[in-house]
């Protein structure tokens, strides 16, 4: 079943996504196995811009320069993760569940 776009919203930008390419998939998966706590922001931005790549070729290599609030960051990730198929596309957003369960402290259960 072919996954929808999304739109991927950062500050005052935002760009529709399509379901990602096995190369964008493959570019991120050793992101999310080395994921450590206090480094989500970071991996989020990597992700993101492994994500705009195909369609956005010059916004991808400009995201670390937008201003985001931090939780726009990992909504947008979360995104960026259905649309390669790491987490179910009906996961709720992150933050209302354990969507990520390798991008550290944000996934530990409570």
């Amino acid at each position: 079943m072919q996954r929808e776009p999304e739109i991927i919203c950062l500050g005052d930008k935002s760009w529709k996504v399509r379901p990602l390419t096995l190369r964008q998939v493959r570019d991120i998966e050793p992101l999310t196995l080395q994921a450590t706590p206090g480094q989500s922001i970071g991996m989020a931005i990597k992700v993101i811009s492994i994500a705009l790549q195909r369609d956005h070729e010059k916004d991808a290599g400009d995201v670390e320069n937008l201003e985001a609030y931090p939780e726009e960051i990992l909504k947008a990730m979360n995104a960026v993760f259905r649309l390669g198929g790491f987490i179910p596309a009906e996961a709720a957003p992150l933050g209302e569940s354990e969507a990520a369960p390798s991008i550290g402290a944000s996934s530990e259960a409570a």
